[in-house]
């Protein structure tokens, strides 16, 4: 007789497998970190692995943003000044986005694909990403209203200003991934100006 797991026993094995995938991914990256490695680490079967997500993109997926509260480096590491306001910005954006961004594009494109299926089946977990999206930008809220109040930026709208900007880093994330010929200098650069014309006539010069 095959003996069955319970639920709570399914949470634990599936939380092996999370902090496995997430140590992994993190030493070797994606493209050199194996299923099976990560089954080993877990200890368990590969095949049993695959009881609990359909494909790699998945378990890298789930374990990265389960650990992104975790890894909140500092995001921001230049001095803040009229001059540095763009960078500053543009640094917020790119390591906010970076998950996603080191990754090959047939990955980035699988994970997308993913992340609709959590939208459907999985609502509790979509509802975890998309909450990481709105602490980016309550962060940037934040940086963009200290600049106001040390007088490098004249009065602005915020929170329009916070969402025009991380809407403009997720558009660009979009071409990157969909794009074949679209490449991260491009991506970059693409970028500043879009940053430069958001907050054109807002810099206190």
């Amino acid at each position: 007789m095959v003996a069955r797991i319970n639920k709570e026993q399914k949470e634990k094995v599936k939380k092996r497998i999370i902090d496995a995938a997430y140590e992994l991914f993190s030493k070797k990256g994606y493209e050199e970190t194996k299923t099976k490695e990560i089954s080993k680490k877990a200890g368990i079967a590969e095949g049993t692995l695959f009881n609990y997500f359909s494909t790699k993109a998945g378990i890298y997926l789930e374990a990265m943003f389960s650990k992104i509260d975790l890894e909140r480096e500092k995001l921001i590491t230049k001095e803040m000044s009229r001059e540095t306001i763009n960078e500053i910005i543009m640094e917020y954006l790119t390591k906010t986005f970076k998950i996603f961004l080191r990754l090959p594009k047939p990955v980035l494109r699988e994970v997308m694909h993913i992340t609709t299926y959590f939208s459907k089946k999985k609502r509790k977990l979509f509802d975890q990403f998309s909450d990481v999206d709105y602490k980016a930008i309550s962060e940037l809220e934040q940086i963009l209203k200290e600049m106001v109040e040390k007088g490098f930026l004249k009065p602005l709208d915020i929170q329009t200003a916070a969402t025009t900007l991380f809407a403009a880093m997720f558009f660009e994330v979009l071409l990157y991934i969909y794009q074949n010929d679209y490449q991260k200098q491009e991506m970059t650069d693409s970028l500043k100006k879009k940053i430069d014309l958001i907050l054109e006539g807002y810099i206190i010069g």
